[in-house]
């Protein structure tokens, strides 16, 4: 399958969808998700587009860059790139979906962890 070129290739079964919902968690924007951990740090990525490819599901995500973690808040300090990136929803490190919290200046946000979650 041709997942880097996505938006390129033609599939038969391929749809958009508003949602999914999958062993009981809900994929839908504007929510967050945990795909990945890179040098220690959790990489967080926002839901702009759910697709069904066949019998999988992606999302499709614009990247969030870590900039600390705040013990007050219990959250994450981030700041969105313009790195868009695409993952099948059984790839996440962690399934559950986060709230991003917007702060005051536009340009910084908090997501908080509902659990302890590990490399």
């Amino acid at each position: 399958m041709c997942l880097q070129k996505l938006f390129v290739c033609t599939f038969y079964n391929n749809y958009r969808v508003r949602w999914v919902e999958i062993k009981g968690i809900r994929y839908r924007k504007p929510l967050a998700v945990l795909v990945e951990f890179q040098d220690g740090f959790p990489v967080f990525g926002k839901i702009n587009d759910v697709l069904k490819v066949d019998e999988y599901f992606y999302l499709v995500l614009t990247l969030y860059k870590v900039n600390d973690f705040d013990h007050h808040y219990n959250a994450y300090y981030v700041q969105s790139t313009k790195t868009s990136h695409m993952c099948s929803v059984a790839s996440l490190k962690d399934h559950q979906t986060l709230c991003i919290y917007q702060t005051y200046s536009s340009v910084s946000s908090y997501i908080p962890l509902k659990y302890h979650v590990e490399d």
